[in-house]
Protein backbone atom coordinates (compact mmCIF):
# COMPACT_ATOMS: atom_id res chain seq x y z
CA UNK A 1 0.00 0.00 0.00
CA UNK A 2 2.91 2.29 0.70
CA UNK A 3 4.50 1.93 -2.49
CA UNK A 4 1.32 2.67 -4.18
CA UNK A 5 1.21 5.68 -2.37
CA UNK A 6 4.26 6.84 -3.30
CA UNK A 7 3.68 6.17 -7.00
CA UNK A 8 0.81 7.86 -6.97
CA UNK A 9 2.63 11.03 -5.36
CA UNK A 10 5.13 10.69 -7.95
CA UNK A 11 2.89 11.15 -10.58
CA UNK A 12 1.48 13.87 -8.85
CA UNK A 13 4.64 15.74 -8.55
CA UNK A 14 6.19 15.00 -12.16
CA UNK A 15 2.79 16.52 -13.09
CA UNK A 16 3.10 19.62 -10.94
CA UNK A 17 6.61 20.35 -11.57
CA UNK A 18 5.67 19.88 -15.43
CA UNK A 19 2.85 22.17 -14.91
CA UNK A 20 5.29 24.47 -13.66
CA UNK A 21 7.76 24.58 -15.89
CA UNK A 22 11.30 23.25 -14.64
CA UNK A 23 12.31 20.01 -15.09
CA UNK A 24 12.90 17.79 -12.32
CA UNK A 25 16.77 17.30 -12.54
CA UNK A 26 16.83 15.74 -8.87
CA UNK A 27 13.92 12.78 -9.74
CA UNK A 28 16.18 11.61 -12.49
Amino acid sequence: MKESVKAKLKVIVKRTLRQYGYPPDMQN
